[in-house]
């Protein structure tokens, strides 16, 4: 679920589809509840009705990270819903996760390589994760000038400037999700067995 640029609420569901709601119908309703104001289905050119993440780039544009069936991009505006293919090594692969930075550019993880999409001209960098092969990707965030990632073998950071990727050994465990803190400027990492607190400054500091 996010909330876009109209205030409009977004729904992705498991087998259900995409939901696009207005907010100020929802807080609204007498009973609590309201009628989405657009349901988006197969019938509208979704390939399946399982979404796992849907994030929306600078150009306004929805991107929805299908299960088991790639990236497609929608345009609320028209309604048209396209595909998103993946560049030459990496098609045919299912990307793992789909996120969106503070300047509207697209990040996608896919294995042990991140994609950098700006949404306006479709330049596309690849920068590939070196120390972590057939690895999967867990979550991405971003902090401050750099993407976090965590993956099935470890936790990295990309530098936004140069698409620098580096690996971080702070923790011999594996991380599920991923949240920046920018008030105390820390990222928050979820495990299946705890919650690791680490500052964003780390990746200035020289590898112990």
């Amino acid at each position: 679920l996010f909330e876009d640029k109209h205030r409009d609420l977004w729904v992705c569901t498991c087998l259900g589809g995409l939901f696009r709601i207005s907010k100020q119908n929802l807080k609204n309703a007498p009973s609590g509840y309201c009628i989405a104001d657009k349901t988006y289905t197969t019938e509208d050119g979704l390939k399946n009705m399982f979404i796992n993440q849907i994030v929306q780039d600078k150009t306004g544009h929805i991107w929805m990270l299908l299960y088991n069936n790639g990236i497609q991009k929608l345009n609320p505006v028209t309604g048209e819903i396209s595909t998103f293919a993946l560049p030459g090594p990496l098609a045919g692969i299912q990307p793992d996760f789909l996120m969106c930075d503070r300047e509207g550019n697209v990040w996608i993880g896919c294995h042990n390589r991140i994609l950098s999409v700006s949404p306006e001209t479709g330049d596309t960098d690849i920068i590939t994760l070196e120390e972590s092969p057939d690895c999967g990707i867990t979550s991405m965030t971003e902090a401050e000038n750099s993407i976090w990632v965590s993956t099935t073998k470890g936790l990295w950071t990309i530098r936004k400037e140069g698409r620098k990727a580096s690996r971080l050994r702070i923790a011999d465990r594996l991380f599920t999700s991923l949240y920046y803190d920018s008030r105390n400027r820390q990222v928050i990492l979820g495990g299946n067995d705890g919650v690791g607190i680490c500052s964003s400054s780390i990746i200035d500091e020289p590898e112990q």
